[in-house]
């Protein structure tokens, strides 16, 4: 088994020092994925690492790698992307590198790929935001952020639970410190006021000869204890400090109407056909929705969800009901909710329902503090302007929000974020999205175009051809993941209520169930 390694790995821009790392090594049939904030330098990285000419990796092999795709007027980007992939599949080098290879694909392609990718024979270095791709591929994790790479074995729920581990250290030894330096600074006072009591002669002996006499031994005696008092408070000083660690604030949100909703029903479709101009997409459509329930609606490009979420927002049938407490907020990848001419806060406050406090707590979840509110939406990234899109829906009137793809755009550190305040919100959500990890995590219910039958079924409940055979390992999967998600959930939710006896007793049952199933 080969062993490569690469030395001084230096990018600047301009000034800016991009990364700076001292040492990377893996083994032949290693599969690595890359992750980190959008900017970071992932891909700059990929092309150092897979230049076939000037490449810094030793010793030398075959390299191949398969770019991050845009589609052209003549294909779409899964069309490109899957070209791409059968040169390299075909290439058969001994490392292999990949920049975001699931960013144009749908489901069944991407798993299709997986399993290609699990049978590959060379070693695999790639970048993805697919989270639920990297659970499925990676056996290391290299995270790239503020210029230095940390290594992590495992895939990504793995590389997730160490992260988590190390807050929980860092908690532990900032609690450790405080109590401590607390002790300490307790002692160093009770010194002190010994200090001054020692000073004082007693009142009955004030006028004697013995007070007199007793004067240097007062003093003596509270310089000592003085003395004492300040070497506590010198120790106190010369602990090693610990930083708090950062937790993100809690957000106590306002709901639009929850009281006349009171989980009563929110939509309702009965026996809809769904047509795009003269094609059926979908026939004999039922769907009920109630106030608060998370419901994704997953299906291949193409088979017709968002031209069914067009006709639940334009009610263009009597057979489908919204209830008239439903303040529906859609967010689409065309984010024309936007003003490019104001900053972000002022984009977020103009049709906002939330107070200031909760609508900076929102931004500042999402990355924007501080001057990054006062930055003009024109100047941001594709991957801001739609963490400022998500955010402006977020905080208004809404209480049902229909999400279309999302999660485009975004880096892992935004999926993340963007995942924990959907997971909390107590309306109601209707999600279209392609990452499977995100819809694991927020969803409670499924539904699935099938557009071979055009029907919409439940995954769970029935299949579209009841004579077919549930795959049964691909449920077992999903099952785990949706697990390991709601485990990691509880687990950050016991790091700021440790004493909740409820999240206690979830987080057990809940691993005693992925226990169960590995």
């Amino acid at each position: 088994m080969s062993y490569y390694q690469a030395k001084d790995l230096t990018q600047t821009i301009g000034a800016q020092n991009l990364f700076h790392i001292k040492q990377l090594g893996f083994h032949s049939g290693d599969r690595i994925g890359i992750v980190g904030p959008n900017g970071a330098g992932k891909t700059t990285l990929l092309k150092l690492l897979s230049d076939p000419h000037h490449s810094p990796i030793v010793p030398s092999a075959s390299k191949y790698l398969v770019p991050q795709i845009k589609a052209s007027e003549a294909l779409s980007g899964g069309e490109i992307v899957q070209r791409y992939l059968d040169l390299a599949f075909a290439s058969q080098a001994e490392l292999l590198f990949l920049d975001e290879p699931t960013a144009n694909l749908d489901t069944a392609n991407i798993e299709s790929l997986e399993a290609k990718l699990t049978n590959y024979p060379g070693t695999l270095i790639l970048i993805s935001h697919d989270r639920a791709f990297l659970d499925h591929i990676a056996t290391t994790i290299w995270a790239l952020d503020d210029g230095q790479l940390h290594r992590y074995k495992g895939n990504y729920s793995a590389y997730q639970a160490q992260l988590k581990q190390a807050q929980q250290h860092q908690w532990h030894a900032y609690e450790q410190y405080e109590t401590k330096k607390l002790q300490l600074e307790k002692a160093a006072a009770k010194r002190q006021v010994k200090a001054n009591r020692a000073a004082k002669i007693p009142q009955n002996k004030l006028d004697s000869q013995e007070a007199y006499k007793a004067k240097p031994y007062f003093h003596k005696k509270e310089a000592k204890l003085a003395k004492t008092a300040k070497a506590i408070e010198k120790r106190a000083t010369q602990l090693t400090a610990v930083a708090k660690p950062e937790m993100p604030k809690p957000i106590k949100m306002a709901l639009n109407n929850e009281t006349a909703l009171k989980r009563g029903t929110l939509l309702q479709i009965k026996d809809f056909d769904l047509y795009q101009g003269q094609q059926l997409l979908l026939q004999d459509v039922t769907v009920k929705l109630r106030a608060g329930d998370k419901l994704a609606l997953t299906g291949p490009n193409g088979s017709g969800k968002t031209t069914l979420i067009q006709a639940i927002l334009t009610q263009n049938s009597p057979a489908i009901f919204v209830n008239p407490a439903a303040k529906i907020g859609y967010f689409q990848q065309d984010l024309n909710n936007l003003d490019l001419s104001e900053s972000v806060y002022a984009n977020v406050l103009a049709t906002a329902y939330q107070d200031e406090t909760t609508i900076k707590t929102v931004l500042a979840r999402l990355g924007f503090k501080n001057e990054a509110l006062t930055k003009k939406v024109g100047v941001l990234s594709g991957g801001e302007r739609v963490k400022v899109s998500f955010a402006k829906l977020f905080v208004s009137a809404a209480n049902c929000l229909i999400l279309d793809e999302p999660t485009n755009f975004l880096d892992i550190v935004a999926l993340e974020a963007l995942q924990q305040l959907l997971v909390a919100y107590r309306g109601t959500i209707l999600l279209i999205s392609h990452d499977r990890y995100f819809v694991a995590a927020v969803a409670q219910r499924y539904l699935q175009i099938d557009p071979k039958t055009k029907t919409l079924f439940d995954p769970k409940e029935n299949r579209p051809n009841p004579t077919a055979k549930p795959d049964a390992a691909q449920d077992k999967a999903e099952e785990l993941l949706r697990l390991k998600n709601r485990q990691a959930q509880l687990l950050n939710a016991l790091t700021q209520e440790p004493d909740n006896a409820a999240f206690n007793q979830e987080f057990l049952a809940v691993s005693r169930q992925i226990r169960a199933l590995q």
